[in-house]
């Protein structure tokens, strides 16, 4: 449950990608050791995009995606080898997922300049895959708009992972439920 730093670097880092999209159902896509369902309009970059941030330092990023709306939402999933097991999480008592949250929004005020995001952190069970599922509204700050990113945490061993999409706040009603289906459907393979 750690690169938070990360997980926020890649998402903006992505806000910068832009290709057009196609209309259609969903498709499943792999990411790494999970699969993830994406709609089909949503254009998922080849692997070569991803290896750029990665071996510039950044995190290992196992799957890129754009959704259709000019260049947003931007989707990231990032390898997040950890020792909690889904098991283990599985097992945490809400004390325990409480202390997580504020370990979260914590190293989220740090990221921040303004401190000023509004985060919303739980537990999900997504059909047997847990994951700590966080939503934070960031703040305008000069050029950039107000945005909206989920990010849900799935502790799985070396095998964890983070996935986190950003889109415009205006955009709430048009990507929120889409993208928690795309989350709620990751699965690990066996």
């Amino acid at each position: 449950m750690r690169p938070i730093s990360a997980m926020f670097l890649t998402g903006i880092l992505s806000l910068g990608l832009g290709v057009s999209s196609y209309a259609g159902e969903v498709i499943p896509r792999k990411a790494g050791d999970a699969v993830i369902n994406l709609p089909s309009d949503w254009v998922v970059f080849p692997g070569g995009v991803a290896d750029q941030f990665s071996s510039k330092g950044g995190p290992n990023i196992l799957l890129l995606a754009e959704g259709p709306a000019e260049g947003f939402p931007k989707l990231t999933i990032l390898k997040n080898p950890d020792s909690t097991t889904q098991k283990a999480f599985r097992k945490l008592n809400p004390t325990q997922v409480k202390a997580l949250c504020e370990e979260f929004n914590g190293s989220l005020e740090e990221e921040l300049s303004s401190g000023a995001a509004e985060a919303a952190c739980v537990r999900v069970e997504n059909g047997g895959v847990p994951a700590l599922a966080t939503r934070m509204v960031i703040p305008a700050e000069g050029e950039r708009p107000e945005l909206v990113s989920m990010t849900w945490s799935y502790p799985n061993g070396d095998k964890g992972l983070i996935a986190t999409a950003m889109f415009l706040s205006k955009d709430v009603p048009q990507f929120e439920s889409t993208i928690r289906k795309a989350f709620e459907s990751v699965r690990f393979d066996n």
